[in-house]
């Protein structure tokens, strides 16, 4: 289930859910909001998001966003008494448990089937990486076949000439010029 997700993911959802800017959201206050940007993802302590741009009811916002998977999230973490969450704009959750006595201007209720088509999307391209590094893992062994190859044949020239590097160098530069 969507909501049982880690928190990290589930931010990774919404922000791909938000940066449709076709999508007209609802804010728990009945508000029309529609996403310009989904900002920065932040990875640090702080909001989730940083600099998020949205036009809600004909007026541009720019601020940053906070994602919970319940509503209450926003008092239980006390982010009303931080300070950097004074400049959070926007709150996402998934369930919307309880409204806190207070929290940022702009509260968006994002049910767990929303975010499931944006779920089966990324699994998708998760798939298609594992295939990539299928792919990547045979293209490192013709690379490291051809080392060992290239290797052997450089041995064998040290060989024939009796460990003279120098002559050695000097023949496989002379046959790389040839080549190209």
């Amino acid at each position: 289930m969507i909501e049982n997700l880690p928190e990290r993911y589930l931010q990774k959802l919404i922000r791909l859910a938000l940066a449709d800017s076709t999508t007209i959201w609802s804010t728990t206050n009945g508000q029309r909001c529609q996403f310009l940007s989904p900002g920065e993802w932040n990875f640090d302590a702080g909001p989730d998001f940083l600099r998020m741009a949205a036009i809600v009811d004909g007026h541009i916002h720019v601020g940053h966003g906070e994602v919970h998977r319940h509503r209450s999230e926003w008092h239980t973490h006390r982010h009303q008494e931080q300070a950097a969450h004074q400049q959070t704009l926007f709150h996402f959750f998934l369930i919307d448990d309880a409204a806190p006595a207070s929290e940022p201007p702009f509260s968006l209720h994002i049910p767990p089937g929303h975010l499931q088509p944006f779920f089966e999307q990324d699994q998708q391209m998760l798939q298609q990486r594992l295939c990539d590094l299928d792919s990547l893992e045979i293209l490192q062994e013709y690379a490291y076949r051809r080392v060992m190859r290239k290797a052997d044949a450089a041995y064998e020239m040290l060989e024939h000439a009796d460990g003279n590097l120098e002559a050695v160098l000097q023949s496989a530069m002379q046959q790389f010029f040839q080549r190209h």
